[in-house]
């Protein structure tokens, strides 16, 4: 199975004190296990990287790239995805809903992903599953 994980899932898995770590690690785990595919995109490792060095310190933003980043299969977002992903948020022009978001909306649609590693509610709004595990 492919997933597609979203920030608030990996922030969640690698922040004790996030108040989604407990299901975030136990769905990684359950991910990593069963061997599926987890994908993302270049900007959910940016922003990822940037939460955590902005709330717990460098020295975690570093030990995601080194540790959890090699297990994630990245779709590196170019002009054409970024433009894609402006357009969409320009139609619907929802404002809680961050570029970021919508990108990888674009990215799950173009790839038949049915399911998002995450604990942000747009995901469902959009028509996705989230991942509960099993």
């Amino acid at each position: 199975m492919v997933v597609f994980a979203d920030t608030s899932s990996l922030f969640a898995a690698l922040v004790e004190n996030d108040s989604h770590h407990a299901a975030g690690i136990a769905l990684m785990r359950s991910l990593l296990e069963r061997k599926d595919t987890i994908l993302t995109s270049s900007l959910v490792l940016s922003e990822t990287m940037s939460l955590l060095q902005a709330r717990v310190g460098l020295s975690h933003a570093l030990s995601f790239h080194e540790t959890l980043r090699p297990f994630l299969e990245v779709v590196w977002v170019d002009e054409r995805l970024y433009d894609a992903a402006v357009r969409r948020l320009r139609l619907r022009g929802r404002s809680k809903v961050s570029l970021v978001d919508v990108c990888s909306f674009v990215i799950m649609e173009e790839r038949g992903i049915e399911t998002a590693f995450a604990f942000d509610a747009h995901f469902e709004q959009e028509g996705f599953r989230l991942h509960r595990g099993g």
